[in-house]
């Protein structure tokens, strides 16, 4: 129980933060342009840094075996994920210009600031290492196919958006491009801080070198503003949507049980006849299950995207992992 006390936990400090820029948007301390100026911030500084700081934590030798086994184990969930999204489209008959969302949010999930805490809690203490390396393979690959999702995707303003987030819908609908203007997006993406970062840290960890202690220290220090800022952006994006848009958005509730529940018991059931590593199956099965991450909304409101949907998918999947993550590491002990 206290391992789920633990998970629980961490899964409460990200609504608090959440809440607390919503109370902040609501007083006026935030407003949209400043979540603009703060999400170049988060996407081109803080974020690459938390990535290179996780190398710093790494020993590729001293973990064995277990280093290209969490690599594997990290594309693997990523082209799962994919696969569960295009599924969930054709059966739920997504309407075209939410697809390419779902596809993101399936991919962007919330493993670095919820799933290292739980998994740790969890595994013991070689999990978060492991999870890095889970992380490093999964980031590199949102920050290249999985943005290009979301710049091919054709962009239409949700019909449940609010009247306040008109200014969102009409600065992303001033993004919609040519074929060449959205390849150019892509490489750009392919290129972008984020990417460049998870390439120089996974270089980092396997290379055996480490940064100054300064550096490690001040990037460390830098990349740690990410989660609470990312989650005070999400407060702000539900602050000025209806209440009621958020909990209507049905077609997140079956997305939810089906991507976080029963594909991640699914997927763990499948590895189990051909991995015997407890811990690498555990932890598999829990980075998962993650919500959506707080960063998708942030993603989206730079690619000229609808960021409403991530942003409600964040909330409603956060709050709802407060039952699937006791339920999934009961069905793994029963198991």
């Amino acid at each position: 129980m206290a391992d789920i006390s633990n998970a629980i936990f961490q899964m409460a400090v990200l609504l608090i933060v959440t809440l607390v820029g919503y109370l902040a948007a609501r007083l006026g301390y935030l407003d949209m342009y400043v979540k603009d100026k703060v999400t170049a911030l988060l996407l081109n500084i803080t974020l690459p840094c938390m990535i290179l700081a996780s190398a710093g934590n790494l020993d590729a030798q001293a973990l064995g075996s277990q280093v290209p086994l969490s690599l594997f184990l990290g594309v693997l969930s990523f082209f799962l994920w994919i696969v569960v999204a295009f599924l969930f489209n054709v059966v739920f008959r997504v309407p075209g210009n939410q697809r390419s969302l779902y596809y993101f949010m399936s991919v962007c999930t919330n493993t670095s600031f919820v799933g290292i805490p739980v998994a740790d809690a969890l595994y013991g203490e070689s999990a978060a290492l492991l999870c890095s390396i889970y992380i490093m393979a999964t980031s590199t690959l949102m920050y290249s196919i999985g943005i290009a999702f979301l710049v091919a995707g054709k962009y239409e303003p949700s019909q449940s958006v609010s009247g306040s987030l008109d200014t969102v819908n009409e600065s992303a609908s001033n993004h919609r491009h040519s074929s060449s203007e959205k390849a150019k997006q892509i490489i750009g993406a392919v290129i972008s801080p984020p990417t460049i970062a998870a390439l120089l840290a996974i270089g980092l960890v396997f290379s055996g070198i480490k940064l100054p202690s300064i550096l490690q220290d001040s990037t460390d220090l830098i990349g740690s503003l990410t989660p609470p800022l990312a989650m005070m952006l999400v407060g702000v994006i539900v602050a000025n949507e209806r209440f009621s848009n958020v909990v209507r958005e049905w077609r997140l509730y079956p997305y939810i049980l089906i991507r976080q529940l029963f594909a991640s018991a699914l997927a763990y059931l499948v590895l189990k006849q051909f991995l015997a590593d407890p811990i690498l199956l555990g932890i598999f099965a829990v980075m998962f299950a993650m919500p959506v991450g707080s960063m998708a909304s942030m993603f989206c409101v730079s690619y000229g995207r609808d960021a409403v949907l991530p942003a409600k998918g964040t909330i409603l999947s956060t709050v709802a992992s407060f039952a699937i993550v006791p339920l999934l590491v009961a069905f793994i002990a029963f198991v």
